[in-house]
């Protein structure tokens, strides 16, 4: 540590009990408090056992686990195996793409100053695809926010029927993936001439 001025050493703190007050008081200074837990379910109780609730951080190896678990969290905003990383964005003066995939994340993702919201089409635990999903949540946005629509893009028609939702750009990446000239797809895509 340096020797002047006012320091605390990084600190982990085990062996609490949910009703302890560390275990219940938000600490701003480089201290984790960690518990153990037998099940995702009690995990889950365990976190949401505090009066705060703007962030949380999930970790784990088993990146299924951690997409069910996530929703589960009563906070404004959930990283998984990372966090803060709206302010280390900002930092190098980027923006942050807040993604959504249905009406409770969307809730939860307008809570948060990010001018940017990514609808993705994707259903994560099935991987079904269906661009519906951005025309029934895009009644929510606000004006205010970047719409970027997500996955499900194949043609000229699917982006023009996304447009009029309100979306203001496009992530498109399995359908040309798929194409064996890549520019000539996108040139296909860009092209208003195109549409059905």
């Amino acid at each position: 540590l340096p020797e002047g001025g006012c320091f605390y050493p990084p600190t982990l703190i085990t062996g609490l009990e949910p009703a302890d007050r560390l275990m219940q008081e938000e600490i701003f200074g480089p201290v984790l408090v960690g518990t153990t837990f037998r099940t995702p379910a009690e995990a889950v109780q365990l976190a949401n056992n505090t009066r705060y609730g703007l962030a949380a951080t999930l970790w784990s190896e088993n990146i299924n686990l951690a997409l069910d678990v996530a929703p589960q969290l009563a906070a404004g905003i959930v990283w998984i195996n990372g966090t803060n990383l709206m302010d280390a964005a900002a930092g190098f003066g980027m923006g942050v793409l807040i993604e959504v995939h249905d009406a409770e994340e969307l809730d939860r993702a307008l809570q948060l100053k990010s001018a940017l919201l990514g609808i993705n089409n994707r259903n994560l635990k099935t991987l079904e695809v269906d661009i519906a999903t951005t025309e029934a949540l895009s009644e929510n946005v606000p004006d205010d926010r970047i719409m970027v629509c997500e996955s499900g893009l194949f043609t000229r028609t699917d982006l023009d029927r996304m447009a009029r939702t309100g979306a203001q750009c496009f992530l498109i990446g399995e359908s040309l993936m798929r194409e064996n000239d890549v520019a000539a797809a996108t040139r296909a895509l860009l092209d208003p001439d195109m549409a059905a």
